[in-house]
């Protein structure tokens, strides 16, 4: 296979860029806006050059999904168990199979519309129409089926019909697949606090690396894993032993009784949120973001969470010393 090399090189390289990155982030000045510039920027150019016309397997496309959501986790500050189209939508990422799709079908578009007596263009027409490896016969590449699979799957019927941009109208395709796998992938019971938002191409405002950031993306990805007690869909609090809770988090940030100092204590770093929800999963979003507050707000709302969840933690290790 021609490609082999090639599909090894681009995961060698990818993994090399996200390595590389993180360890510069972490001593640069803003670690999340130089990790994100230079995989937008420059990573992502290098690891997918050539792969127009390189066959790239879904084995591969998987495993350079994964490499990117290393690098996003690491800049959210959250596990990279998370839900992977989270962590690409908090950042405004596209898959890296998107891309890949995108620039196959960009390229299919220019050689199949090439003069007949274009060398690229003959190569093309002869790749389509191969049918084995027997000697003498036309070059046979995965890579036309591959351009295929791609219509298929991001269900491109109208592919030879007129459009006043082609170009435009297969990005508009490739986009409208990758929404609803991301619309699909975010139903998860995980996510449940995860504000409601427009995807956008840019990181979401609040994303800077601190503290107060990084909190807030742990609940906002469903990342917190506080310890809680009892079986199935309702928990029974660990700090102050009140049974039948559903939504743990929601109830540590507005009502266990056993952080009412702490919160008191830290009130000033919250007094902007007024939030008209009383059902505790709205309500919890509207806390994390879904309330459009400043960048400013949200990392005081940050900063708070961190200062429950440490006293939390306080309280809990207190409770397991006296039981040793």
């Amino acid at each position: 296979n021609i490609f082999h090399s090639k599909r090894l090189e681009i995961v060698h390289r990818a993994k090399s860029y996200a390595g590389s990155i993180i360890s510069q982030a972490d001593d640069s000045w803003d670690p999340a806006e130089v990790a994100n510039a230079l995989w937008s920027n420059i990573a992502v150019e290098a690891i997918l050059y050539g792969c127009e016309v390189a066959s790239i397997t879904e084995k591969i496309m998987d495993e350079l999904d994964s490499i990117q959501v290393k690098v996003g986790a690491y800049i959210l500050g959250v596990r990279r168990t998370c839900s992977h189209a989270a962590i690409r939508k908090e950042l405004g990422w596209e898959y890296m199979r998107s891309k890949i799709y995108k620039r196959k079908l960009l390229y299919w578009k220019r050689v199949a519309g090439l003069d007949g007596e274009n060398w690229a263009n003959r190569a093309f027409e002869e790749c389509k129409g191969a049918s084995s490896k027997a000697k003498g016969a036309a070059w046979n590449s995965l890579w036309y089926t591959e351009i295929f699979s791609i219509f298929v799957k991001c269900r491109i019927t109208d592919i030879f019909s007129k459009h006043p941009s082609l170009n435009q109208s297969i990005k508009k395709w490739v986009d409208s697949w990758e929404e609803s796998q991301t619309n699909e992938s975010l139903k998860g019971s995980s996510l449940k606090y995860l504000p409601n938002y427009k995807t956008t191409r840019v990181p979401q405002q609040y994303i800077n690396h601190s503290v107060g950031s990084k909190m807030l993306a742990r609940f906002r990805l469903g990342d917190i894993r506080l310890v809680e007690h009892g079986l199935g869909k309702y928990k029974t609090c660990p700090v102050c032993s009140l049974k039948g809770i559903q939504f743990i988090e929601a109830h540590m940030t507005f009502e266990c009784n056993g952080l009412d100092q702490s919160r008191t204590k830290w009130s000033s770093l919250i007094k902007s949120f007024d939030s008209p929800e009383t059902e505790p999963v709205l309500r919890m979003k509207d806390f994390l973001g879904q309330d459009k507050a400043s960048p400013k707000a949200l990392e005081m709302r940050g900063i708070y969470l961190d200062k429950l969840v440490t006293a939390w933690e306080e309280i809990l290790d207190k409770d397991s010393s006296k039981e040793d």
